[in-house]
């Protein structure tokens, strides 16, 4: 009596109709019996109506996690009661049993709160809990959704569309111009560089594929690869040395090099001096038409084309770094689960993963035990 006590303590039986009788440990798996407690009394699940009788029962097994690396069972007696003010045959009550799954609540509760902490992945966690893949994804879909009808989302004091920072794709430059003409259009800076990079070591390649390059210049060249990447502030002791090797092998280059390098004064311009920006843009391009590479010529039309754009830059101060966050952590999802099937879900999956909802989660399911209980 003392044992079966503590032990419908310890699972949360107190102030309910059930209460264990029995526990059994067999391989991997611990199976408590669970039945009602005297006097037996039964609870219409849909009005709450408690009867004293019941028509005919069965057994069911509710998981309840695991205990000490056992996977823990509760073996229940469920009855079906003739409910008078239902006029038929219902289901009693289990205040313990999840309405969906043959899960306990407080197994679901660990279920949602190891989600919440969005250190697992789904199937991650169908694997930590022994569990089918679908019965988890449907609980972490059911929790996303419930926290996203309670997330406190403020009022909107200004909704307008004025400036759009972008990274100068052609379609995307079209869709801006059709969908939202009256919008400023920033080049966004990181584009800016990394077009530079990449013209940079188009400009390396045409070398090394060069007839007139000699053999041994050839494979200083390739090289010099992640070393003309780099700002020069930022080199090492071993890559200004190579720089300097490159100055004396190939003068072009190493030209090239220091244009992409003096392209970074523009963005020390502060708003209020786009004409000394716009002025400096100019110079910059005419010096650059002398760099005797091909491939650098690029760059040049590139930044004639989309001259007020980048000027834009200083005017407004924008970049597109939040929404280039906001798409790494899209991809980053999305790759974690190979895919999504339900867009509605993966919406939901964004909204977790950028902090929009689950910053606060709490437990669905209240305690068996009353409020006020000690």
């Amino acid at each position: 009596m003392i044992f079966s006590f503590g032990i419908s303590r310890a699972l949360g039986f107190q102030d309910s109709n059930f209460q264990v009788y029995d526990m059994e440990v067999k391989d991997n798996q611990i199976t408590f019996t669970v039945k009602h407690a005297e006097p037996a009394r039964y609870i219409c699940k849909h009005c709450g109506h408690p009867c004293d009788s019941y028509h005919d029962k069965e057994s069911i097994f509710i998981h309840d996690g695991f205990w000490n690396m056992h996977k823990v069972v509760w073996k229940v007696e469920r009855m079906r009661i003739l409910c008078h003010r239902q006029t038929g045959y219902r289901v009693e009550s289990m205040p313990f049993k999840s309405p969906k799954h043959f899960l306990t609540l407080r197994f679901v509760d660990f279920i949602e709160f190891t989600l919440c902490t969005k250190m697992m992945t789904v199937a991650d966690v169908a694997r930590l809990c022994n569990l089918n893949y679908g019965i988890v994804y449907k609980i972490d879909h059911d929790v996303l959704i419930r926290l996203w009808q309670n997330a406190k989302i403020p009022d909107p004091i200004n909704i307008a569309v004025d400036e759009v920072a972008k990274d100068l794709h052609k379609p995307y430059i079209a869709s801006c111009q059709q969908y939202i003409p009256q919008a400023i259009e920033v080049a966004d800076s990181f584009h800016v560089v990394k077009k530079l990079n990449e013209v940079l070591d188009e400009c390396r390649k045409e070398l090394i594929e060069s007839s007139e390059t000699p053999k041994a210049e050839k494979k200083i060249l390739k090289e010099m690869n992640w070393v003309i990447r780099y700002k020069q502030e930022n080199m090492s002791e071993k890559n200004l040395s190579k720089l300097d090797q490159l100055e004396r092998l190939n003068e072009p280059l190493y030209t090239a090099y220091l244009h992409k390098e003096s392209f970074f004064e523009f963005f020390t311009f502060k708003p209020g001096e786009e004409k000394a920006a716009g002025n400096f843009l100019d110079e910059w391009v005419k010096d650059a038409l002398t760099v005797p590479i091909n491939a650098f010529q690029q760059v040049v039309g590139y930044i004639t084309r989309h001259r007020d754009r980048i000027i834009n830059i200083i005017t407004t101060g924008r970049s597109s770094s939040l929404s280039e966050a906001i798409n790494r952590k899209i991809n980053v999802i999305i790759g974690m689960a190979y895919g999504y099937h339900c867009l509605h879900y993966l919406k939901l999956k964004i909204l977790q993963r950028c902090g929009i909802i689950g910053k606060y989660w709490t437990p669905e399911f209240g305690p068996i035990l009353p409020q006020n209980q000690t």
